[in-house]
């Protein structure tokens, strides 16, 4: 019996941690935000690989929504990335309407106790109180932050703003992914990319 409560507390404990979780915590929208049609993806991530490979990614999944998405590493120099005018202007002159960009925010770990099997079913198996004194258990969880912010390059102002949650993510190129698509999943749900349908008659 003691094997079996061990066994059944510690797969109850797997299959809680064994799963990576995305979501977005909060978002906001401008009430005058623009439809995004011809957007740079932008990634300030010092690592130069981390950097193309979000920005391509980002830049794929707002294709597959209809938009025109471009990676910032195709079109602008690190010389441009220096200079908010510069850059601005060399955007602006490529026929691009907006810059989506995506940054790490944080990173931490935290302790999660997961009780014993007896505590867990509590009095609904109250019966089986007499083999308490276990204890419970403490997993680590590592908890990802990633800011999705959308800025007009009419005026400079940002128009949209996402901070999303990453739970135990196997890699960074998972966060990567989880986060891009959860992000243009929204702003197409906002009805924020693509031409609004008035301009595609």
């Amino acid at each position: 019996m003691w094997n079996l409560q061990r066994s059944l507390m510690f797969a109850l404990v797997l299959a809680a941690v064994g799963c990576t979780s995305a979501s977005i915590e909060a978002s906001w929208r401008s009430p005058t935000a623009p439809h995004l049609s011809n957007v740079v993806t932008l990634s300030p991530a010092p690592d130069g690989a981390v950097r193309r490979s979000t920005e391509d990614k980002l830049a794929q999944e707002l294709s597959l929504r209809g938009v025109r998405a471009v990676p910032a590493y195709t079109v602008l120099t690190d010389q441009d990335l220096n200079n908010r005018e510069t850059m601005m202007a060399k955007l602006r002159a490529g026929g691009f309407d907006s810059i989506v960009s995506m940054r790490l925010v944080g990173a931490h770990q935290v302790l999660r106790y997961y009780p014993a099997f007896n505590d867990y079913w509590g009095g609904a198996w109250g019966y089986w109180g007499g083999w308490g004194g276990y204890g419970g258990t403490l997993i680590p969880e590592t908890i990802i932050r990633v800011e999705v912010n959308a800025y007009s390059l009419d005026n400079g102002q940002l128009i949209w703003s996402a901070m999303s949650k990453s739970v135990d993510p196997a890699s960074a190129w998972q966060v990567v992914s989880d986060v891009t698509k959860l992000v243009t999943d929204k702003l197409a749900q906002e009805r924020l990319l693509g031409r609004p349908q008035e301009a595609m008659r």
